[in-house]
């Protein structure tokens, strides 16, 4: 499951958007996911700017 959220169109980070994947889009089968699965199912049409946050130690990274 992917959440999302476009600050120019009024979204709430704390209320993502969501979708999700389906089993067979993880490059290379070893489960690993890369920013082209993302981008390949992403499910609005237009150009964007992608971050990804983990979990880092007590906090977390962008």
């Amino acid at each position: 499951m992917i959440r999302y959220f476009i600050p120019s169109d009024g979204d709430d980070a704390d209320h993502p958007n969501v979708f999700q994947l389906p089993s067979s889009a993880v490059s290379g089968g070893n489960g690993t996911l890369r920013l082209g699965d993302v981008m390949r199912h992403f499910p609005l049409p237009g150009t964007y700017h992608f971050r990804f946050k983990k979990k880092f130690r007590d906090g977390f990274v962008w």
